[in-house]
């Protein structure tokens, strides 16, 4: 995440929440000038590779060394959100009560 793109969409925003989604090599390095909470929505590695193989608006993780990255990238991730002592949510459930705990979260 390129912080000359967040800083614009943080100082419109001071007065209102928002959510910025996705994750990059250094998000947790700009996490605390930006952000007052990370989530992090948390599937197994089979269930992300499930989706992935299914899904039909993007190929990225479909070719063998493809796949072999986000299997390495998926602990690796997941440990670093912890790491940081982000919120996670079990993006496992149905979409609803993922929904649910994240409007939750934010509330808190």
């Amino acid at each position: 995440m390129s912080p000359e793109l967040i800083w614009p969409i943080s100082k419109r925003s001071t007065s209102q929440d928002i959510f910025i989604l996705g994750h990059s090599t250094n998000d947790i390095k700009i996490a605390d000038e930006f952000f007052d909470k990370v989530l992090c929505l948390e599937i197994d590695e089979d269930t992300t590779i499930k989706r992935v193989m299914e899904r039909d608006n993007n190929n990225f993780g479909k070719d063998a060394d493809q796949l072999s990255v986000m299997r390495k990238w998926h602990a690796a991730t997941l440990k670093r959100y912890k790491d940081y002592g982000a919120v996670f949510i079990d993006a496992n459930q149905p979409i609803d009560e993922v929904v649910d705990e994240i409007i939750e979260s934010v509330l808190k």
